[in-house]
């Protein structure tokens, strides 16, 4: 069982697994040009910016917009249920839910939990930023 307080604070992203796969795909590959660089943009706006802060039940992270690839900041509320973070963000209404599947002094990595069940193969990977 994790502990909720181990989250508080701010975690950098280290490692985006689905996004590293997607960047390395063969559909990407055989995609148009155009395609190709407007999701390699987003793809790097994304990993240069985002991160997870929690604050007892309140989350808040930065994303970024499909369509016109610009950096939002996002809040939500977080809670645990074991070994499942969840995440539910305030403006789109919508619920996330991660498997962790480490966590240690420096960092955690989780899998993504799909709408149906299936858990991603891929992990990401934060670190606890220093004050």
């Amino acid at each position: 069982m994790i502990d909720p307080s181990y989250f508080f604070g701010k975690w950098k992203l280290e490692k985006h697994g689905p996004i590293n796969s997607l960047l390395q795909s063969e559909i990407l590959a055989m995609s148009d040009l155009e395609v190709q660089i407007g999701i390699q943009n987003a793809a790097n706006l994304y990993l240069e910016n985002h991160y997870l802060e929690f604050r007892k039940d309140t989350v808040f992270w930065k994303d970024v917009e499909s369509g016109d690839y610009r950096v939002v900041d996002k809040i939500g509320k977080w809670n645990l249920n074991g070994d499942t973070l969840i995440i539910m963000d305030y403006e789109k209404i919508v619920t996330y839910r991660y498997l962790i599947t480490q966590e240690g002094e420096d960092g955690f990595s989780q899998r993504d939990i799909y709408p149906r069940g299936q858990i991603g193969k891929s992990p990401v990977v934060y670190s606890r930023m220093k004050e």
